[in-house]
């Protein structure tokens, strides 16, 4: 776990989105990415935290935010090593404490032995050498600062290489908050629609919309019922959800008045919702179809010719997420969010609050989509309320 703390005064949650997400410019030689956690404290007192992937999913993220946002600075002060299981808690070990600038370089080179790229990091100091030593070399001064000088001087270009490519990874993303407030799951729920599902159909008219068709889309469902269970994947489209963009059509119609066709698009929306609650039920009781395929492909010896299937272009494009989605819900969580996972696709954080849901909408800066998307999702959120309150009968006066 790494405590960063930024000389940055974010205000708006896309300002903020975008700090806690890479850093930016400004902030992103303040980030340390091979990181389980990052704690993320801005100088005006906004936080936030970056959780790295591949150990865990969203919901022990969720788990320790909301420790942490439910601790108050009297109850933290108040704790003592004493409060904490012996077994979680040990003491604190400077491990640094025998690393020593003068000696570690020299101790390096002596052995011939380093023959990569070598950080030494000497106890905090801000003292950061990087050695290259190829053994092919002859080096033959003697002077220790000439050493110093000689491996800085090459580790400049190194720096200077992955400072610019990170400017680059981060000029060529973009990334849009749209904070609808006309409604949340209060209203979804008097609706009678499950929030999460409702949302996803609104996704799936939104993209619909930006595209001209619908895009795989990924929904992360949990699994940890399971010993060490992960995710398994919802998928969003379905015959259900075509039905139900199709009859939206390409653009909103201003046909709510026409009862029949507002009545007959309420009730496909009703069926696609229906259809997705469904798929994510079976889902988190380990019935979905994604993690058995992936499990009988890794199951393909080196040197063996993998089943037919693998390489089918339409399994090979009906994984291919171009719509990458999750949900994540917290009365404390302003925002939350990630990066797309395919090169012509966006990545969907979302949270469907009370009476408000938030989008974090990425993808690469050269498509021009996330501001699009963000009003598509607003228009495709009205829209569906639109039609659900006209469709209501009329209460008799009776």
């Amino acid at each position: 776990l790494m405590l960063c703390l930024d000389d940055e005064h974010p205000t708006s949650k896309e300002q903020c989105a975008e700090r806690f997400l890479t850093g930016g410019v400004s902030s992103g030689y303040n980030r340390w990415f091979d990181k389980s956690i990052q704690l993320i404290c801005t100088n005006n007192g906004k936080s936030g935290l970056m959780g790295e992937h591949s150990m865990m999913d969203g919901m022990p993220i969720v788990g320790l935010a909301d420790h942490i946002t439910k601790t108050s600075y009297e109850d933290a002060r108040n704790k003592t090593y004493s409060d904490f299981p012996s077994d979680v808690y040990s003491e604190i070990e400077d491990i640094f404490e025998d690393v020593h600038l003068s000696t570690g370089v020299h101790e390096c080179i002596g052995k011939g032995s380093c023959n990569e790229f070598v950080l030494l990091y000497a106890s905090f100091m801000h003292y950061v050498v990087y050695v290259l030593y190829d053994s092919a070399w002859t080096i033959s001064v003697k002077s220790n600062r000439a050493y110093f000088f000689i491996y800085m001087i090459r580790s400049t270009s190194f720096l200077g290489a992955a400072k610019s490519d990170f400017y680059k990874l981060i000029g060529d993303h973009e990334l849009n908050v749209q904070s609808f407030q006309g409604y949340g799951s209060n209203y979804i729920k008097k609706a009678g629609f499950s929030p999460d599902a409702y949302v996803q159909m609104a996704i799936q008219l939104a993209t619909a919309r930006l595209w001209g068709k619908q895009g795989g889309t990924y929904e992360a469902t949990q699994m940890r019922p399971f010993l060490h269970g992960r995710t398994e994947t919802t998928r969003s489209v379905s015959p259900a959800s075509a039905a139900f963009v199709k009859a939206m059509g390409p653009r909103p119609r201003q046909d709510a008045k026409n009862g029949e066709t507002r009545t007959e698009k309420v009730a496909l929306l009703h069926e696609a919702v229906a259809s997705h609650v469904k798929y994510i039920g079976e889902a988190a009781k380990g019935n979905g179809i994604d993690r058995h395929l992936l499990g009988l492909s890794m199951e393909v010896a080196d040197g063996e010719d993998a089943p037919a299937l693998f390489a089918h272009p339409l399994y090979v494009r009906s994984k291919t997420w171009r719509v990458s989605t999750s949900h994540l819900t917290h009365p404390n969580f302003d925002n939350w969010g990630f990066g797309e996972v395919v090169p012509d696709g966006v990545g969907i954080g979302y949270a469907v609050k009370a009476d408000s849901c938030v989008f974090n909408i990425t993808a690469r800066k050269e498509h021009d989509w996330t501001g699009r998307l963000s009003h598509l999702l607003e228009e495709a959120l009205l829209e569906m309320q639109t039609m659900i309150d006209m469709d209501k009968p009329t209460a008799s006066k009776l």
